[in-house]
């Protein structure tokens, strides 16, 4: 007798644990009979590959052992992963010496919201440029990070929800301008 099984698509958001993965008969005029069941047909559902990054992915049936009752056509479903939500928790500029510029070297910026004990690398993986609020000396200034994703086997798996980090400050020196006469 034949009959189809499809598998059910899903969606979780990256880092999170793999769905259980349920499929259904889908034929709507071949039906089990005698009071069999799916766990009859002897069909397990698995995501097909190791990868688990942000995209879809096929969900794989299979018979472990065919049933000699039925003719079993199998259909794959989709599982969608998400990617992750990501945010700039802080940021680290150096002080620097007047220059006459609001430019502002940023030297560490932390995220929340990674998964799998990942760690983002500055360069590699993000790009980070400061501004000072004005390029005057100072103590305590306010500096405004701003950080854009690259395009990496990493950071395809997040979203950064805002790429502007303002709690930072920072300080500019003094220029020493002695003369001598």
């Amino acid at each position: 007798r034949p009959i189809s099984v499809t598998a059910d698509n899903k969606e979780i958001v990256y880092g999170g644990p793999d769905p259980t993965l349920p499929f259904k008969l889908t034929d709507v005029t071949n039906r089990l009979v005698n009071d069999d069941t799916l766990d009859d047909l002897n069909i397990t559902a698995s995501i097909e590959g190791e990868s688990r990054n942000a995209g879809t992915h096929t969900i794989k049936l299979a018979q472990t052992e065919q049933n000699k009752n039925y003719s079993v056509t199998l259909i794959p479903g989709t599982l969608t992963i998400t990617k992750a939500p990501l945010a700039i928790a802080s940021a680290t500029v150096s002080d620097k010496t007047y220059d006459g510029t609001k430019t502002a070297t940023v030297t560490d910026v932390t995220f929340s919201g990674l998964k799998n004990n990942e760690a983002l690398t500055m360069g590699t993986d993000f790009t980070a440029t400061g501004t000072f609020n004005n390029a005057d000396a100072g103590a305590d200034k306010p500096v405004t990070v701003n950080v854009t994703l690259k395009e990496t086997n990493l950071t395809k798996n997040y979203t950064l929800s805002n790429g502007t980090y303002t709690g930072e400050k920072g300080t500019i020196t003094k220029r020493d301008t002695s003369v001598t006469v």
